[in-house]
C-alpha cells in the first residue's frame, strides 16, 4: 500500500501537469483566435470568422480566461500558504477566502480550457465536414 507522502507527491505532480496543460492550451487558444481574426480574404480563418462569429469570440475569451484564472489560482494559493504559515500548526484555513478562491480558480481554468478547446474542435470539424 502506498504511503500518504507518495500519494500526495503524485497529486502534486498531476495537478501541476493539469495547470501546465491548461496554460499551454490557453495560450494556444489565443494564438488560434489571433490567426482567425487576422485572416484575410478567402482564408480558412476568414471563413471560420464569418461562419461562426460567436464561437470564434468564445475561443478568444476562453483563452484569456484560462490564463487569468491560472494566474489567480497561483496568487490565491500563495496567500493561502502565507496564511497557513502564520498559524501555529501551519494548517490551511479551509474557510478563508484565499483557500476557497485557490480551489475555485483551479476548476474554473479547467472549465474555460475545456470550453475553448471544445468550441475550436467543433467549428473546425463543422467547417471541415461541410467541405466534403
Amino acid at each position: 500500500m502506498p504511503e500518504r507522502k507518495d500519494v500526495l507527491a503524485e497529486k502534486r505532480h498531476v495537478t501541476g501537469k493539469i495547470s501546465d496543460n491548461c496554460r499551454f492550451i490557453g495560450f494556444g487558444l489565443l494564438a488560434v483566435y489571433y490567426a482567425i481574426m487576422s485572416g484575410a480574404g478567402t482564408s480558412f480563418g476568414a471563413s471560420l470568422r464569418l461562419e461562426h462569429p460567436y464561437a470564434v469570440q468564445l475561443i478568444g475569451m476562453s483563452g484569456v480566461l484560462t490564463i487569468l484564472f491560472d494566474y489567480l489560482q497561483f496568487l490565491f494559493a500563495s496567500r493561502s500558504v502565507d496564511q497557513a504559515l502564520k498559524r501555529s500548526d501551519n494548517s490551511y484555513n479551509s474557510k478563508s477566502l484565499a483557500y476557497k478562491a485557490r480551489s475555485s480558480f483551479y476548476y474554473a481554468k479547467q472549465w474555460s480550457t475545456f470550453i475553448g478547446a471544445a468550441t475550436l474542435v467543433y467549428i473546425v470539424g463543422a467547417t471541415a465536414l461541410r467541405s466534403f
